[in-house]
């Protein structure tokens, strides 16, 4: 009798914690997957802050999805977010309450969630969204749709450990991409099929980017005018919709495209990896020299020479060889000739 007690026990007891362990795993289910969207801009910067307070890396932030109804951070429903501007920028982690999140410095430097879930369709500012996000990698935003953004300028600025294949992301309706890449070392993904024909800024794009070494020969840069006069890029009628809704985003857009931070100036400045064939590149831009374009990009200089040592323009650049017996060509005649 004593044995059938125990075994009867041990027979419940399993039973128990069978439908104990279902509902537990049912209950995280839950609290894991949105239900709510995410309603206003607003709310989505100040869930950022509230999500990453309980997990500072994966934003697995299941007491704080349980309150709210939005699920955590990786699940989120964003389809009505139209601006992400400096959402993960670390200054804006740091930075105290209200503007910030007020986290440590070890915590704001943790980030590295997986996104890839999220629906960007309807996001048109990406600026500085993930700048100096240390440890994040980018996992899964491959599969972002991005068709209506209009600017991503520093989108990955210092973002150090990015890497994810952006290649089929949609930019046609891209304005501003300047500092994009901005000392992104790890960036090496091959980006030459985007269209860039709308884009109006790419300063300083490829700055610091020591690993990016892949063809773009194709891009046709045919919104950015001429930069050897700063007020060429002024021309231009078209502006950000969205984007600029406010008359001080739209004065610190002016200053941009019609400043010193204009058309493809500083692009490759200490990018050392850089080789690629620019000669082929299209647009105003590409006649006239761009600033600084070259500076330190050693690989390139090594390879091709400009009109100019550093400025281009992009249209002059030959590759070495070729140049130098064009100039041996010309020295021997003008020998011939004074003789």
């Amino acid at each position: 009798m004593i044995t059938t007690r125990k075994t009867k026990t041990h027979w419940w007891y399993r039973v128990t914690v069978f439908f104990v362990s279902i509902c537990a795993s049912t209950t995280r289910f839950f609290v894991t997957a949105a239900v709510n969207n995410l309603p206003s801009n607003e709310v989505f910067l100040t869930s950022i802050c509230d999500c990453l307070k309980e997990d500072p890396k994966h934003g697995i932030c299941t007491s704080w999805a349980r309150r709210n109804g939005y699920g955590t951070m990786p699940y989120w429903m964003t389809r009505d977010i139209t601006n992400m501007a400096h959402a993960f920028d670390l200054d804006r982690l740091l930075r105290p309450e209200p503007s910030g999140c007020n986290l440590t410095s070890s915590d704001a430097s943790a980030f590295n969630a997986d996104l890839k879930y999220w629906d960007t369709s309807h996001v048109t500012n990406f600026e500085f969204m993930f700048r100096k996000a240390k440890s994040f990698d980018g996992k899964g935003l491959k599969f972002w749709g991005v068709g209506n953004a209009e600017s991503m300028r520093g989108m990955f600025e210092e973002t150090a450990r990015f890497d994810d294949n952006i290649a089929f992301w949609d930019l046609r309706n891209v304005i501003d991409l300047s500092k994009l890449f901005l000392n992104a070392e790890k960036f090496n993904q091959p980006i030459g099929f985007w269209d860039v024909s709308s884009v109006e800024i790419a300063f300083a794009m490829f700055e610091g980017a020591r690993r990016f070494n892949k063809d773009i020969s194709a891009w046709n840069w045919a919104s950015i005018y001429s930069g050897t006069n700063p007020t060429n890029g002024c021309r231009k009628k078209r502006r950000a919709r969205a984007l600029l809704q406010q008359t001080e985003d739209e004065q610190r857009h002016s200053a941009r495209l019609c400043g010193e931070e204009n058309g493809l100036k500083q692009m490759f400045k200490n990018a050392p990896r850089f080789n690629g064939d620019v000669s082929r590149w299209k647009g105003d831009a590409t006649t006239s020299e761009q600033e600084n374009m070259f500076e330190g990009a050693g690989s390139f200089n090594t390879k091709w020479k400009c009109k100019t040592e550093f400025d281009g323009p992009t249209e002059t650049c030959k590759e070495r060889h070729e140049s130098e017996i064009r100039e041996e060509i010309s020295e021997i005649r003008q020998f011939f000739r004074s003789s």
